[in-house]
């Protein structure tokens, strides 16, 4: 939906869509956390060793997809949209979701 239109909405709508979209998203993220717990435990019951990455190796693929992240963050700001602040809170999520994970989790 574009901005315009959303704008049109009366606000008792776009406070439900919105409502309506934030439950979807957890109820979504709930599911796929527990097929996910599912599918792990289906691997390892079939023989399956899961290994974590030391932080050496992380910093090694962050380091090899930032160039891919910076490519995309600069082709939505020359489209107009802005992708270097996606991109910033994007990471920072990501940063909140790596904190509140118990490390047996990872």
């Amino acid at each position: 939906m574009s901005e315009a239109l959303w704008q049109e909405l009366p606000e008792a709508h776009r406070d439900a869509m919105t409502r309506a979209g934030e439950e979807t998203s957890r109820h979504l993220c709930a599911v796929m956390g527990e097929q996910t717990a599912q599918a792990r435990s289906t691997l390892e019951d079939g023989g399956m060793t899961f290994t974590a990455l030391t932080a050496a190796q992380q910093q090694r693929w962050q380091d090899a997809v930032a160039s891919v992240r910076a490519d995309w963050a600069a082709d939505m700001e020359a489209r107009g949209r802005p992708g270097r602040a996606a991109l910033e809170e994007m990471e920072a999520a990501l940063d909140r979701a790596r904190d509140e994970t118990p490390e047996a989790a990872r």
